[in-house]
């Protein structure tokens, strides 16, 4: 019975091994637009400040098995277009899919701490070196009461 523990044990151990060594990393070039023209400069008591105020891409890496190269805070860089934002992330893992979510910061401006409300967002992996575009969203961040002393 011991022999036999001792062989199955042994199994499992090579098996998950195995499987470890097996993944393979999936590289992508990935960039987030974000259509924030509907909260810059509204509301009374806060809104998003491009002088202030700035929206990233979180995630992507909450995982473990993810690694994201490159500035998560998206920036504005057409003046005919103050709302859009977008950022060029290079995201490599080993999963088919991952998870992420814009966030505004300070989060002291912003309802639910500057994090998008609702689900997570999911990205898919396209082919290993593809450069992929994702369409322009309207993330779900709103402008709220700022915080005391701030």
């Amino acid at each position: 019975m011991k022999k036999l523990l001792i062989i199955l044990l042994l199994v499992v151990i090579s098996f998950v091994s195995y499987s470890q060594q097996n993944k393979i990393t999936t590289t992508n070039t990935v960039t987030f637009t974000a259509d924030i023209s509907g909260i810059i400069g509204v509301g009374p008591g806060g809104a998003f400040d491009p002088l202030r105020d700035s929206l990233l891409v979180i995630g992507l890496d909450w995982d473990g098995e993810t690694t994201v190269i490159g500035s998560r805070m998206m920036s504005n860089v057409d003046t005919l277009n103050p709302g859009i934002y977008t950022t060029t992330l290079l995201v490599s893992s080993t999963l088919d899919s991952v998870r992420w979510k814009f966030k505004a910061a300070p989060p002291y401006y912003f309802m639910n701490t500057g994090w998008e409300t609702g689900p997570d967002r999911w990205f898919t992996f396209s082919e290993d070196s593809s450069v992929v575009t994702l369409p322009i969203i309207v993330p779900r961040i709103y402008p709220g009461q700022i915080w005391p002393n701030h």
